[in-house]
């Protein structure tokens, strides 16, 4: 008894694995044409959906604003006159006012003592002023590193800002897909 071989197309009936793909269904090129046309047209008409009809949702208010707040940070950074010589003259006028709390706040709690206000009003009131300072000084000199940058080292901002909107659009586009999904009927009227 011989057993006859059947012969199997590499490019129909085997997958990349070398496995046989024989009984199972295989896509129809005209329905995978068709369904590529009938995604085309429901991306074209999301699309064309207006920005405001999403203009309340979190992430695109979260979007919007990370957008915003980074095109403003570098359009300001780069048209921001000396920016390096405003550092450090802000850096300067508070390490001096510190240096002035620090001196100013032995007598603060000495005279404090003296008056018998043992809860120390005025040495307290300079430790919180110059805690905040300190920590001021601390954000001047982290701010410092970016202020200090050359013009062609500001480009990270600018691309930073340009990932920020790509990321609003990207949210848009994603939330006007949904739409379009939960109201297929605007792809007939789309069309017309």
């Amino acid at each position: 008894m011989s057993i006859a071989i059947e012969h199997l197309s590499p490019q129909r009936d085997v997958n990349s694995a070398g496995f046989s793909l024989r009984g199972y269904a295989q896509p129809d090129r005209a329905q995978q044409t068709a369904d590529a046309a009938a995604r085309a047209a429901a991306d074209q008409v999301a699309r064309e959906l207006p920005d405001d009809l999403f203009a309340d949702h979190p992430g695109v208010i979260t979007t919007r604003q990370a957008a915003f707040e980074a095109s403003q940070r570098a359009h300001k950074l780069a048209t921001m006159p000396r920016r390096a010589v405003a550092i450090d003259d802000l850096l300067g006028k508070m390490e001096a006012e510190l240096a002035e709390l620090d001196a100013g706040l032995r007598f603060a709690a000495l005279d404090d003592f003296i008056e018998g206000a043992t809860d120390f009003p005025r040495a307290l009131a300079i430790m919180d002023k110059r805690d905040h300072l300190a920590k001021c000084i601390r954000a001047a000199r982290i701010a410092r590193v970016d202020a200090l940058k050359s013009p062609p080292e500001l480009r990270e901002f600018k691309e930073m800002a340009a990932l920020a909107e790509s990321a609003h659009s990207t949210v848009l586009l994603q939330l006007k897909r949904q739409y379009i999904q939960d109201h297929p009927e605007l792809i007939g009227e789309g069309a017309e």
